[in-house]
């Protein structure tokens, strides 16, 4: 519950879900949620601020290295960045381009092609 908190921490039925497992777990009532590193980064993301939400993602990787949700959503995240930078640069969409690097699968070329995107 606390992955699907992490992805969608608006939504008020997985907030109500989530501190109910809370309050049986802890045996308190009305428990504080607090936002964890990943559901900032999806706020960030969401709200297009891609050079605060891949902060974020890089610190929830280092300290949970194993979590393959926070690998892909720092590759989602490189693409979109990618995507505004390639809009805003060189005036021609970007959603071809964008689909067949993501589509490859590899998310080491997708960062090395953010990387290489001209400020």
């Amino acid at each position: 519950m606390e992955r699907v908190f992490d992805q969608d921490s608006r939504n008020q039925d997985v907030l109500n879900k989530l501190r109910q497992l809370y309050s049986q777990r802890d045996n308190t009532e009305d428990p504080a949620i607090q936002m964890t590193r990943a559901a900032l980064a999806y706020q960030y993301r969401r709200g297009q601020l891609y050079d605060q939400a891949i902060a974020e993602l890089q610190a929830a990787l280092a300290e949970l290295p194993d979590r393959a949700d926070l690998k892909v959503s720092l590759a989602e995240t490189y693409l979109a960045h990618t995507c505004l930078k390639m809009q805003e640069s060189w005036r021609f969409p970007c959603s071809k381009p964008c689909r067949i690097v993501f589509s490859a699968g590899d998310h080491g070329a997708l960062v090395a092609f953010a990387q290489a995107v001209p400020e």
